[in-house]
């Protein structure tokens, strides 16, 4: 019995065999859909208008191109109630649908854009919003747990900045951060955070998203819970523009995963900055002192040295008028001027007198040169003529 045979498409085929079905039903080429705008978007270089169309269940991707755009009659925004005609288009490539915008009015605002609004004025009552409720986040946080889906893009951001701080710890509770699940898991994991240790903050992370996908951020317990926390919580869930009611009753709203971070090891940063800038004045301080010590003992050594000569110069002049002196009364002068000294030969004494010698006694003259050794045969008297 032979089998049947069966036959095999490939994605491309099978793609432009949905989208000829759809786009050919006379059903999908012209239908009106009613329902709430969100993640509005306008690309003005191709001056398109994207959106989805949500109820409370489903949504659907919306563009309104150039041809039709000029058309409308007031501008979408997010939470608007509206009723739009079009037609479905299928991009193969994607393996992906959307609705095809040519007529847009205005129903008034949706309903869930009016329960959020609702919920929104009655916490706002309640004071959950109020800056007074708000607990102060440690400006040096040693311990920090995040609240986050493992290896996001989010988490990943945050940790490149919060290296920043070497001496915080990190834990990481796992959530899941978008679809039905999000409320639960998240106030599952903050539960957990809070029994695990105690820390000196909890930081919220997912890094921005569809309307649709932050949506969860609003859920009522989820709030409730933010509010209530013992341990001051930071949200870094959206961007910029985009905020949940999460964000509202946090202590700090971040824009983003790496603004949080920021956040967290700024007053370190700040702190470090301000200490290496008093470094660097006290280093540049020590150098120009240590520069006016080094020209102070410089122009003190210039001095000392000025001085010591003056001073050389005055005991040389002293030392050579005392020279002179010396010279004038030396003995040595007398005897280049002819002068001798007799002595008796045994006598270390000059011979004053003729008193002290005998004829026949030997006697030593002493000159500039020499000695001569002499004995005594004759002793007159004859006493010096004094000068007038």
């Amino acid at each position: 019995m032979n089998a049947t045979p069966v036959t095999t498409y490939s994605v491309s085929e099978l793609n432009f065999h949905i989208k000829d079905l759809l786009e050919n039903a006379p059903f999908f080429r012209d239908i009106w859909i009613e329902g709430e705008l969100s993640n509005v978007k306008f690309y003005e270089r191709g001056n398109q208008l994207y959106f989805n169309l949500t109820d409370t269940d489903s949504q659907l991707n919306c563009v309104v191109y150039s041809n039709f755009l000029s058309l409308l009659k007031f501008e979408p925004k997010n939470g608007m109630q509206v009723r739009v005609r079009g037609r479905l288009s299928v991009f193969h490539k994607r393996g992906t649908y959307s609705f095809q915008v040519a007529y847009m009015s205005q129903q008034g605002v949706g309903k869930q854009n009016i329960a959020l609004e609702k919920l929104k004025l009655q916490l706002q009552k309640e004071g959950l919003f109020e800056d007074s409720r708000k607990k102060e986040i440690p400006k040096f946080p040693d311990r920090v747990a995040l609240i986050t889906s493992s290896n996001s893009a989010a988490l990943s951001d945050f940790q490149k900045i919060s290296t920043a701080l070497p001496f915080m710890s990190l834990d990481i509770f796992p959530a899941v951060m978008q679809g039905s699940l999000c409320a639960l898991s998240v106030i599952e994991s903050l539960s957990i955070a809070l029994s695990y240790k105690q820390y000196d903050a909890v930081v919220i992370l997912r890094g921005g998203g569809s309307n649709e996908d932050l949506a969860y951020f609003n859920d009522e317990t989820m709030v409730r819970v933010i509010a209530d926390y013992p341990t001051p919580v930071i949200t870094a869930i959206g961007h910029d523009i985009d905020y949940t009611l999460s964000d509202f009753v946090a202590d700090k709203r971040a824009a983003t995963p790496t603004q949080a971070a920021q956040f967290l090891v700024s007053h370190f940063l700040e702190n470090k900055a301000e200490l290496l800038t008093r470094l660097s004045y006290a280093e540049k301080h020590l150098d120009n002192r240590l520069y006016e010590l080094n020209q102070s003992i410089e122009d003190a050594v210039t001095l000392g040295q000025e001085l010591l000569s003056i001073k050389m110069l005055s005991i040389e002049s002293k030392l050579d008028e005392f020279l002179s002196k010396l010279e004038f009364v030396s003995p040595l002068k007398k005897f280049r001027q002819g002068f001798s000294i007799t002595k008796a030969k045994e006598s270390i004494s000059p011979i004053r007198s003729i008193s002290e010698l005998s004829i026949g006694a030997q006697i030593v003259t002493q000159v500039e040169d020499g000695s001569i050794y002499s004995d005594v045969t004759q002793i007159e008297s004859a006493p010096l003529k004094k000068d007038n």
